[in-house]
């Protein structure tokens, strides 16, 4: 089981890295200049998630211990803080081009 939670963070860091470097880029060539920033923000926690797998694999993270509990407030907090910054983004971007093409 742990050769998967290490294939899937190994895997989440190449998808980030290659949204730097590629994907970013075209979204923002497009138009979409927050979106192209913001939407990376499901992807790391995605990643957090792929170290919590591992973590736990590892034992380094008990069921109903302290550190369990404090990272999966921080887990949920995060995650709360992601979407609606998400969303926004989104929104955002389309007003914006939505403005630009009625002109």
């Amino acid at each position: 089981m742990r050769v998967g939670s290490v294939i899937g963070l190994v895997g989440l860091g190449l998808v980030i890295v290659y949204w730097f470097f590629r994907l970013r880029f075209a979204l923002a060539e497009k138009g979409w200049k927050y979106t192209s920033i913001i939407v990376t923000l499901p992807w790391i926690m995605g990643l957090f998630n792929a170290i919590e797998v591992l973590l736990r694999e590892f034992a380094v993270l008990q069921e109903g211990g302290t550190g369990d509990t404090a990272w999966i407030y921080t887990l949920a907090a995060l995650n709360w803080i992601v979407l609606p910054t998400v969303l926004a983004g989104i929104i955002l971007d389309a007003v914006i081009i939505g403005r630009q093409s009625s002109t």
